[in-house]
């Protein structure tokens, strides 16, 4: 039982510490061209992903430990039912992401909107993320 609460305050320090989770502004307002705004783009999206994916398993670690520790089977369902939401968000964040990026249809900056959304998305899913873990 111990585990998972080691784990989470690990990943509050490690997620929370990184430039994902600096104060919200929007990334790569800096850059000039659209060639460097989509390269720092994808940097700020990998960063992101990152957080996530570390976000991700240590959740997945904990849900296993609650369906590890419930006797009745009828009960057990943690990691199935994470496994299920993560892959209905990813569903709802690319086609959300979609949606925003028809702002500038068809343009150079499409592309641009839709990152920016993906990183933003994904950042306010690993918060969610790691409050399920320090807060179970």
């Amino acid at each position: 039982m111990i585990g998972w609460l080691c784990r989470a305050v690990l990943i509050v320090g490690v997620c929370f510490g990184s430039p994902a989770f600096a104060e919200e502004k929007l990334p790569c307002t800096d850059k000039v061209t659209t060639y460097d705004i989509k390269m720092c783009l994808k940097d700020a999206f990998e960063q992101a992903d990152a957080d996530l994916n570390r976000a991700y398993k240590a959740l997945r670690q904990a849900a296993e430990e609650w369906d590890a520790v419930e006797e009745d089977e009828q009960m057990k369902g943690a990691v199935k039912a994470l496994i299920a939401a993560q892959r209905a968000w990813i569903v709802y964040r690319d086609q959300n992401c979609i949606v925003e990026g028809f702002r500038a249809r068809g343009g150079s900056l499409e592309s641009v909107f839709v990152t920016h959304c993906e990183i933003r998305l994904t950042k306010v899913r690993t918060k969610e993320m790691i409050e399920r873990v320090t807060l179970h």
